[in-house]
């Protein structure tokens, strides 16, 4: 099931809520797939990926996310064709 620019902001939205914390407590990336590795700063059960309509959806939801509600990410985290954005909480003493 893919995600339209709306869906994302919801999903991930309610995701942060439910789990809690700040923004800038939280990381955001893309990626081609979901079995590319991420960090070991993940915080237990808070990792969560969504497949994108198109990859201009997943870089403009990655900008969003860092410009706009302030979460981390990689500079250098840009990937072709990357389906998939994923938001995970960073671990307390990995910040």
């Amino acid at each position: 099931m893919t995600f339209s620019e709306r869906e994302i902001i919801k999903t991930i939205d309610k995701h942060v809520q439910r789990l809690g914390g700040k923004y800038s407590e939280w990381y955001v990336g893309i990626c081609k797939n979901t079995k590319q590795k991420t960090s070991k700063n993940v915080e237990e059960d808070t990792y969560i990926a969504l497949e994108a309509e198109n990859d201009r959806t997943t870089k403009a939801m990655q900008r969003l996310f860092t410009d706009f509600f302030g979460m981390k990410t990689c500079p250098d985290n840009v990937y072709g064709n990357s389906r998939y954005i994923y938001v995970y909480k960073i671990k307390k003493d990995e910040k």
